[in-house]
């Protein structure tokens, strides 16, 4: 007796397979419907207070279901500010007029603490609301909340950050030091013996002093020699009081100093100086660079190679960029690689020179002295004024100018480099 039909085993187990795919294949559309299904509470398991509608209870519920998202109010949120973390605040969110979910109310005082440069926004009257509209006042900036981890992701273009450049200090850090007093000196004596004249002995002795008096700095420069002759000649240098303007990345010099060189030759006085100290800048600024300035179309990655050797590296928001802090030396092309967050990768130069007397876009440097002319020697002394200004100009150039005025003699100068 043959239990099997003639057909034999193969043909049942491809018929069992079919049977177990359609099975399988009618089984997923249901799963997926089952995994569609909407939410429901029961409002039975809430406790519902006198003076509420009988349905608050359900309505409430229905609104917990259906909203995808955070409620409009107050909420504590976490901030990062292009990728970084920012911190922790409570934010009032309001609803979308246009139904894109919720919207933070920025104030201008948060843009601010987030490193936002509001001073030179494009329209600062959009500034003067309780709640700032961002997207609105920075064009390509972003905000987007992610209401199930309670975290507040904005996105900034760069060139609408303040930057910091490095080596930058808060001058409400800046230390004057102790009170303090110095001396220090070189002192040389020699005898020589000669035949006709006999024996004779010389002597110099110069001494450079100071005082360090909270903001003040005293500082003197004397000498005193005892020739051959017996004659002895005690002279003064310089002599002089000079205190730092932090304000101004300037100080203020009274007594007998020496007016700037940058312009006009610089001549001794004995007045008041007051002169840029490049010392108080950041490094990256006491020496000139090329801005280099483009558009990223998503966050990217930014690298600058001088002959091939990377200098520079940084991430840049979607957006327009601008990177104001390089350090080059000599001249030549720098190259710009910039990679998008999607692979793509974009290539330019951009040539560049440097001289002595250049200063970054935005950099300026200034002195101005008033005093009487304080030349060794001088049978008059007349009173001398001069002042001078440097801009570092958008066009890879600097512009200088000064005064200058005495009794008898007038100057002016102009020029670019």
């Amino acid at each position: 007796m043959t239990l099997l039909p003639d057909s034999g085993l193969i043909p049942v187990r491809q018929r069992f397979m079919q049977l177990m795919m359609v099975c399988t294949g009618s089984a997923l559309p249901l799963e997926l419907i089952q995994a569609a299904a909407p939410v429901n509470f029961q409002s039975g398991f809430l406790r519902q207070s006198q003076g509420y509608d009988s349905d608050a209870a359900n309505a409430s519920l229905n609104q917990l279901a259906l909203v995808e998202d955070l409620a409009p109010g107050n909420h504590w949120v976490e901030i990062q500010v292009n990728l970084r973390y920012f911190g922790q605040r409570e934010l009032r969110f309001d609803a979308d007029p246009q139904g894109n979910g919720l919207v933070p109310c920025l104030s201008k005082e948060l843009l601010e603490q987030m490193g936002v440069r509001v001073e030179s926004l494009a329209d600062p009257t959009l500034l003067g609301d309780a709640c700032v509209d961002l997207p609105r006042l920075i064009p390509d900036a972003n905000i987007k909340l992610d209401g199930g981890s309670l975290q507040l992701s904005i996105s900034i273009p760069q060139i609408a950050m303040r930057r910091d450049a490095l080596g930058s200090i808060d001058p409400a850090l800046w230390d004057y030091g102790i009170n303090a007093a110095f001396v220090s000196y070189q002192a040389s004596a020699q005898q020589t013996t000669r035949t006709d004249t006999g024996t004779g002995t010389s002597a110099d002795l110069y001494l450079n002093s100071g005082i360090n008096l909270g903001a003040w700095r005293l500082r003197s420069n004397q000498s005193m020699r005892n020739n051959e002759e017996g004659h002895r000649e005690w002279t003064r240098a310089y002599a002089y009081a000079q205190r730092d303007l932090p304000g101004t990345h300037s100080n203020l010099t009274l007594g007998e100093t020496y007016t700037g060189g940058d312009v006009f030759r610089s001549v001794p006085i004995k007045g008041a100086l007051i002169k840029t100290d490049q010392e108080m800048r950041p490094d990256v600024l006491q020496s000139y660079a090329p801005v280099i300035r483009g558009v990223a179309l998503s966050r990217a990655k930014l690298e600058v190679l001088q002959n091939g050797y990377p200098i520079y590296s940084t991430y840049v928001s979607a957006g327009p960029y601008e990177i104001d802090d390089l350090t080059t030396a000599g001249s030549g092309e720098l190259e710009v690689v910039l990679t998008e967050a999607d692979g793509q990768v974009r290539r330019f130069t951009q040539p560049y020179s440097t001289i002595g007397n250049l200063l970054r876009e935005g950099v300026w440097n200034y002195s101005t002295a008033i005093g009487r002319y304080n030349g060794v020697n001088a049978t008059e002394q007349p009173w001398i004024w001069q002042s001078t200004l440097a801009i570092g100009t958008g066009w890879g150039s600097t512009l200088y100018g000064g005064l200058m005025a005495s009794d008898m003699y007038r100057a002016t100068a102009l020029g670019v480099s």
